[in-house]
């Protein structure tokens, strides 16, 4: 893997090459003595193999299974039955933990919900990960969740000034001072998923683990009737994680605090996980808090390390960044220092575990360019590269520095330009899963066909925002090549002579940035519409970009 790039899509067709307007890759700095994404895939590509009968059962319709020929799927591969030693070193290796942190793009769940089930459809269900009640600390998400309180109960987050206890994993934590206080949690049928071909989450509760505080101040609770609990772990860091199991499944979960002796004062709520009946597959932890930066995490977030060194997840995908860009105080020394020993403590407690950080998107909330993005994202480049970590490029990937613009265009971003709709993050998720599934086929092609429906997908997506494609006929997915081997700095791309473009001004947009964003000079674009210096735009007025170069 050492000094692979994996390269941008290069659609074919014609003799003629026609280029997205993104480097889609993940780039790799892993070193000799550092080895553990190979490692990661290796054990992905494992589990596929043993469990290709179940998944391709489970999600007939997904394009990877349904066009599979790798491996005649009627000999039953038998996989080893889950191991029941607690200790998660020597536990099979049949579940795969992938924990994803972040910002509002995260917490959202649209952008982490993409990448969950592609590699779930591929790799098998192994559950959702932590789920927090947003809604009672004053946010949102996620959807299908039900949560009721009493008045006892209040929620904050790593963002809260004077937070007195530490958080952890979810960035929220509901918290009760009260004896007898009341927290009741269903979910209905839109947190039910099915999609390619079979249900990925239902809305049934057949296991999950209640993550909470605990030690001589915290109350002890009582569940509903339904549940028997299974395992309790305690940390020596004041906070613990009960398993609780239904034996029929049950649709709600109740929760109840109980003083049972003198010092108990109070309990947190840290959020809980659903598991499926069986532990095989990808388990997916989505963590995001809106507006939240690294340092809310390192600063706030005390119980974070110890309960990812508790996870051992296998992958982490840290998507933070946004709010940086948007901080005109950001100390840059301190921030590269602070994230670093972030890192460093991760990979001391998880050696096994690799991590991926993504570039902030290019956003322009109110209008404004962020002035910190370009450092921000400069800094978590030098991050990965200081710490043999891997980079996803997600900026790039949209297609650079004003390609919001093109992605607005497209209906792709909200009116705030800030965060993206569904259609939006699930784009940005399939370009992180199309460069992730690169690397997979390149240790494992002989299991990981081409994906031509998927990336046909993002094709016909990322052609709309290329002002250089030609409308017309969509793209043969049979003549995609993958190029995942050549040097980057030694492709080169050549376009088709592209129709006459117009753009139709919106409120608030002026010449300059209209240039910017179709990367022409405002020269020629003055001189392409006959405008002089004092003209003023209108509302729909439309103008005429010229050719670039």
């Amino acid at each position: 893997m050492e000094g692979v790039a994996h390269d941008s899509l290069q659609f074919v067709a014609n003799k003629s090459y026609l280029v997205d307007s993104s480097q889609i890759y993940l780039e790799n700095f892993e070193i000799k003595d550092r080895m553990n994404l190979r490692e990661q895939i290796n054990l992905l590509a494992r589990i596929r193999k043993e469990n290709l009968n179940e998944i391709i059962k489970a999600y007939p319709l997904y394009s990877m299974n349904r066009n599979y020929k790798g491996i005649n799927i009627k000999q039953r591969l038998v996989s080893q039955p889950p191991s029941k030693d607690k200790d998660k070193e020597s536990s099979t290796d049949s579940n795969f933990v992938i924990l994803h942190i972040g910002d509002s793009h995260v917490q959202g769940g649209y952008f982490s919900s993409e990448i969950r089930r592609h590699l779930q459809a591929v790799f098998g269900y192994g559950g959702r990960g932590l789920i927090f009640p947003y809604s009672l600390a004053k946010s949102y998400g996620p959807r299908g969740l039900i949560a009721k309180k009493n008045e006892d109960w209040v929620g904050y987050n790593v963002l809260n000034r004077g937070v007195k206890s530490p958080l952890g994993l979810s960035g929220y934590a509901l918290q009760t001072i009260r004896d007898g206080s009341e927290l009741n949690i269903r979910f209905d049928s839109k947190f039910r998923e099915e999609i390619f071909g079979g249900v990925m989450s239902d809305s049934v509760i057949h296991r999950l683990n209640l993550w909470h505080s605990v030690g001589e101040n915290s109350y002890d609770f009582t569940v509903d009737d339904h549940f028997s609990k299974n395992d309790h772990y305690i940390s020596g860091n004041q906070w613990g994680v009960t398993t609780l199991h239904s034996n029929d499944g049950f649709g709600v979960f109740k929760l109840r605090t109980v003083k049972n002796k003198a010092p108990q004062n109070q309990l947190q709520v840290y959020g809980l996980d659903l598991l499926p009946v069986h532990d095989r597959g990808v388990l997916f932890y989505q963590c995001g808090v809106v507006g939240s930066q690294f340092t809310h995490f390192i600063k706030n977030a005390g119980h974070l390390l110890s309960q990812i060194a508790y996870l051992k997840p296998n992958l982490i995908i840290f998507s933070l960044g946004t709010n940086e860009a948007y901080n005109h105080q950001l100390d840059t020394l301190a921030y590269f220092r602070e994230v670093g020993s972030l890192l460093n403590g991760i990979q001391t407690s998880c050696p096994r575990t690799s991590i991926i950080l993504t570039s902030a998107p290019d956003t322009r909330s109110q209008n404004r360019v962020p002035p910190m993005q370009s450092v921000v994202n400069r800094q978590l480049r030098q991050l990965a590269q200081s710490y043999h970590l891997n980079f996803f490029d997600l900026h790039r990937a949209m297609g650079g520095d004003g390609s919001l613009y093109r992605w607005y265009d497209a209906d792709l971003v909200l009116k705030d330009k800030l965060h993206f709709n569904p259609r939006g993050y699930g784009l940005q998720g399939k370009l992180f899963i199309w460069s992730f599934m690169n690397i997979l086929r390149y240790d494992h092609s002989d299991i990981f066909p081409d994906d031509l429906v998927l990336t046909n997908e993002i094709a016909n997506e990322m052609r709309l925002l290329n002002p250089q494609a030609e409308n017309g006929k969509g793209f043969d997915s049979s003549k995609v090549k993958t190029n995942t081997t050549a040097p980057l700095s030694s492709r080169k791309a050549t376009y088709k002579i592209r129709r006459t473009i117009f753009h139709k001004v919106k409120t608030g947009e002026t010449l300059s940035e209209i240039a910017r964003r179709y990367s022409v000079p405002l020269s020629s674009l003055m001189k392409a519409n006959r405008i002089k210096s004092n003209h003023i735009l209108k509302i729909g007025q439309k103008l005429r970009i010229p050719k670039s170069g």
